[in-house]
């Protein structure tokens, strides 16, 4: 994560005018953008960026598509998103696919003037290549043209996709008459796109939009190996008819298992509370959403772009904007685009607002997001491993020591080391951890412990750091034993499921606050197999980014359970007689094979109403105060 965006961002809003004015046109797009982890690269670079969406490109005038273009590369945007189809009814005079199979080539010829101007401007494009809704055809046009009861059914019968196919294939392997090469073979795409926002909710499950999503993406990187391949789709969650309306999977995505596919090369999200009734907490509720998938792609090992946003209040846009801007730069996203920019029409008045989203340029919106262009044009990773972790602490348990540390720039995970002797030799006890805290448990007391702590990425391991040591002792817990409590319910199907839904809340039953900083809970279960595993928080009324965990295998396992979840807190104060409200989580491992509850020693499967459960325990400074470990 990155620091420091408040003072940053404000510096770029000053500079924003003279940035603007200093403009000169970019270098010309030469190279393709790929893609290594969780990172675009460009000139053997990281490659990150602000960008934006225009759908008019295909069929408007080469003036109006300039003077996108122009403002676009005047605000520092390297990457706009505008549509690659026109199916069955023309606009202005222009289609690209009349019918299925047919294909106007006049109506490819504003595309493809627009990704020449785009290449001369050092801007590059995604390019879509139908709609799930019907603005410009889209699937219901597929579906008419194939007697289909329904658009859906575009996912499934074998003449709509074979027509797709067709189509994709066509485009891709066309010759653009301004540049003379194979769109395959034209740096300017950053990647084609499987469709604008699919989605299909005939079938919840998610099982249907995978299978499409799998095959056609395939296909798109057999005929385009040299440009990414993204889904286009909004980030829904799967977790179930119980959670918020994004995260239901009412929409038949699982965003999840669509990111982890073979052949799509990055993850995106949407973000719109003014359609998914979240307006009243646009700005809060934004930054969770950008927190989980930044976080749930990164995990997934892929770079991730929040490639739609806006919000119709424009009394406190410019205000939130630049929220979500801080929490995309502190969060380490690749790259995002807000809807939409337009310019003048032909008659050089303002494309009309149609949507309530529209931005120009120059505005005091143009500004907020120019100044966050600036400095994600100026982010460039170090490509060498982190630096040491530093603010090392450690508290003595009876039994345990628990460990804190500070977030580390450009760390993916921290591996934590003990030793019986000051300055070493020191054993990897704990690896792969993406939080801050660690407690390491089934120490003797009154014997000294020594620990360093080191952070990782993809380019290696850090130096360890600073050394600590505690001394375990069996001494009454200095906290509230007694008041707290774990209240918890089991949200999964059956006990079958690729995922482990456990959801709690902690209760305060005592007479003072507690800091949950010094709290951590622990799930007890048997893992099946040696895959990773990674975990999700879903929703938290103390806000997911409070809560963070790490999974620790037992050697010997104990009745019930080979692992346990833990779960740490920050600094959140849980006053008396309150709980935190429900934290829903849910862990799975990276090969998505199937875990069997049945014998686990936290579950219970049946308590589907939160209600205390003693088999999930709960610690203070590492010292147990509710329930009972397994033995």
């Amino acid at each position: 994560m990155r620091k420091g965006i408040g003072i940053l961002l404000l510096l770029c809003l000053a500079l924003v005018p003279t940035l603007i004015s200093a403009h000169q046109s970019a270098d010309t797009t030469s190279d393709f953008v790929t893609v290594e982890g969780t990172e675009f690269i460009l000139n053997d670079q990281p490659f990150y960026y602000a960008g934006t969406n225009n759908y008019y490109f295909m069929y408007k005038s080469e003036l109006m598509i300039d003077d996108v273009l122009e403002n676009a590369a005047a605000m520092g945007l390297k990457v706009i998103r505008t549509w690659g189809f026109m199916d069955g009814n023309s606009h202005d005079g222009y289609v690209m696919q009349p019918e299925p199979g047919i294909y106007d080539e006049d109506g490819f010829a504003q595309f493809d003037y627009a990704v020449w101007k785009a290449k001369q401007l050092g801007i590059r494009f995604v390019v879509p290549l139908v709609n799930y809704w019907n603005d410009f055809g889209g699937m219901q046009q597929y579906a008419d043209w194939f007697g289909l009861e329904n658009k859906e059914e575009f996912y499934t019968d074998e003449r709509a996709k074979q027509a797709y196919k067709n189509y994709v294939e066509h485009f891709i392997n066309r010759t653009n008459p301004y540049t003379g090469l194979q769109y395959k073979d034209e740096p300017t795409i950053m990647s084609w796109q499987l469709a604008n926002e699919p989605r299909n909710p005939l079938d919840t499950s998610g099982d249907t939009l995978l299978a499409w999503a799998d095959e056609m993406s395939a296909f798109i990187k057999s005929i385009a190996p040299n440009q990414l391949v993204s889904i286009g789709d909004e980030g829904f969650y799967n977790d179930g008819p119980s959670a918020p309306y994004e995260r239901s999977g009412y929409e038949g995505v699982d965003w999840l298992r669509l990111i982890e596919l073979d052949n799509v090369d990055y993850a995106t999200f949407h973000m719109y509370p003014d359609h998914w009734g979240t307006a009243g907490q646009a700005e809060e509720w934004g930054n969770e959403w950008i927190r989980d998938h930044v976080r749930d792609a990164h995990a997934a090992g892929k770079p991730v772009v929040l490639e739609e946003f806006g919000l119709q209040h424009q009394g406190i846009r410019d205000g939130v904007y630049a929220s979500w801007y801080n929490t995309l730069y502190e969060e380490g996203a690749n790259g995002s685009h807000f809807w939409i920019l337009t310019g003048i029409e032909d008659h050089g008045g303002l494309y009309p607002d149609y949507d309530g989203f529209r931005v120009v340029y120059p505005s005091s919106t143009a500004d907020v997001i120019a100044a966050h262009a600036a400095l994600m044009n100026s982010i460039v990773p170090p490509n060498a491993p982190p630096s040491a972790p530093n603010g090392l602490e450690a508290k003595a348990g009876n039994g345990s020591v628990t460990l804190s540390w500070q977030q580390t720039q450009g760390a993916r995970t921290y591996n934590v080391k003990r030793s019986e002797m000051d300055g070493g030799p020191y054993e990897t006890i704990a690896d792969g951890i993406s939080g801050t805290t660690y407690t390491d448990t089934g120490l003797s007391n009154d014997k000294i412990y020594f620990y360093v702590v080191s952070a990782e990425n993809s380019f290696g391991e850090s130096e360890n750091s600073v050394q600590v040591s505690a001394v375990p002792a069996d001494t009454p817990p200095s906290g509230p034993s007694g008041d707290l409590q774990v209240l918890y319910r089991n949200d999964g199907l059956h006990p079958y499921g690729n995922h482990i839904r456990p959801h709690f809340r902690i209760l305060n039953d005592g007479d003072e606050a507690v800091d949950l900083s010094n709290v951590t809970m622990r799930y007890w279960y048997t893992k099946e197999g040696t895959a990773a595993e990674t975990l999700h928080c879903d929703w938290a009324e103390i806000s997911c980014s409070n809560v963070h965990g790490h999974f620790q295998a037992l050697n010997p396992p104990v009745n019930g359970a080979d692992h346990y979840l833990e779960i740490g807190f920050d600094s959140i104060v849980l006053e008396a007689g309150k709980h935190t409200g429900n934290i829903q989580l849910r862990f799975n491992k990276h090969d998505w094979s199937n875990y069997d509850e049945t014998d686990d020693y936290s579950y219970i499967g049946e308590q589907n109403m939160y209600a205390p459960s003693a088999k999930v325990t709960l610690y203070f400074n590492g010292e147990l105060i509710w329930g009972e470990e397994p033995r």
